[in-house]
């Protein structure tokens, strides 16, 4: 049983790309919309906004618009698989 936090994060991480400007970094883009990613996880928008947030104040994600830089590919992966690990 994955969780919201498990659920969204999986979402990212089977959404990433190769970062066009940088092929060593991963993005998503372009980012679902909060709605988009809450009606496919089965949380609610606010959520969303809160997972975001934490994984932004953690330096997991940067937000650059439409876009999302993965900062860090292994803890975004880990909390995906409800792993936990330092940050």
């Amino acid at each position: 049983f994955m969780n919201g936090e498990q659920r969204v994060c999986m979402k990212l991480v089977s959404n990433m790309v190769p970062d066009p400007g940088d092929v060593s970094r991963q993005i998503v883009y372009p980012v679902p919309s909060q709605v988009e990613l809450a009606n496919g996880t089965g949380v609610t928008r606010q959520s969303v906004v809160r997972i975001f947030r934490k994984l932004m104040d953690d330096n997991v994600l940067e937000r650059h618009g439409r876009m999302l830089r993965v900062c860090d590919q292994d803890r975004l992966r880990d909390l995906a698989l409800g792993e936990k690990r330092p940050k």
